[in-house]
């Protein structure tokens, strides 16, 4: 990459008395700290959805924490995967649905978004064109928010041989969210915006990834939230793994002129 690095940081959690005056992250930090005690008591003996809640429970407080940091000038980005979509619940049924939208669970994991620590602070939405990423956007943080907030296909889902990651039509994508009028980046997408096949085929989504971190490092908003899609983010230069709908992972876009790389920067 041309212009910086990215880096996924590793940050310890903040203690209980770190986060005396903020009610939200110290709900996070309570949770987190009964499912270390049951963790300590005897892993043998915690149930399946009590290690699942440890897992969330820690992820929540670490991305919470990376967020607030920005001391060294750095950009943070909070990678964000859409909620549940139709596809997500049931692959057989709506596997081969094109662009399929929330369902109510993932409406409810979308809301859920507006009240994590971690967001506080935005100064840049970006959001790719899919519908679910687009209903996840508007959903949590609200159809015109105060700050900027761009619509992109740089970053849409990696396309393969599966409809549900083909795009609707600009003409009819506005059509069924009227707000994304109000969004930069609107007024340049084409009507079939989508990537082509033969582009993304084997490797080349990979392109669009370099181009888009690029795209990131020029921008001079400090704090951005991106939603996005799973397959895309798994590339090693994001979040490098598949996250689950709504789980945020936090990058680190540091601000070096001088410095070239291909891969993020991973230490956490």
């Amino acid at each position: 990459m041309v212009g910086g690095e990215v880096k996924m940081s590793s940050i310890s959690l903040p203690s209980i008395d770190d986060v005396e005056h903020d009610p939200s992250l110290r709900r996070i930090v309570l949770q987190w700290e009964r499912s270390r005690a049951i963790y300590h008591s005897g892993r043998s003996q915690m149930t399946r959805e009590e290690r699942r809640q440890r897992q969330q429970a820690e992820r929540a407080a670490k991305a919470a924490r990376e967020a607030t940091i920005a001391a060294d000038g750095a950009q943070a980005v909070l990678l964000i995967r859409h909620g549940e979509a139709a596809h997500n619940a049931n692959w057989r049924e709506n596997g081969t649905e094109v662009d399929p939208r929330l369902t109510e669970r993932g409406h409810r994991q979308a809301e859920t978004l507006a009240d994590h620590p971690a967001v506080v602070g935005c100064e840049l939405l970006v959001v790719a064109p899919l519908s679910r990423a687009v209903q996840t956007a508007a959903a949590a943080f609200g159809e015109r928010p105060s700050y900027r907030t761009v619509l992109t296909p740089l970053h849409s889902e990696r396309l393969g041989s599966a409809a549900c990651n083909k795009g609707s039509p600009k003409s009819v994508l506005v059509h069924r969210f009227p707000f994304i009028r109000d969004w930069e980046g609107f007024g340049e997408m084409t009507d079939e915006w989508w990537p082509r096949a033969e582009l993304d085929a084997h490797e080349g989504w990979r392109e669009r990834v370099r181009v888009f971190i690029e795209w990131l490092h020029r921008q001079p908003q400090r704090k951005v939230i991106v939603i996005g899609h799973g397959a895309f983010f798994s590339d090693s230069r994001l979040a490098g793994r598949m996250l689950a709908n709504c789980e945020i992972a936090v990058l680190r876009v540091q601000n070096l002129t001088d410095r070239r790389g291909t891969d993020a920067d991973r230490t956490g």
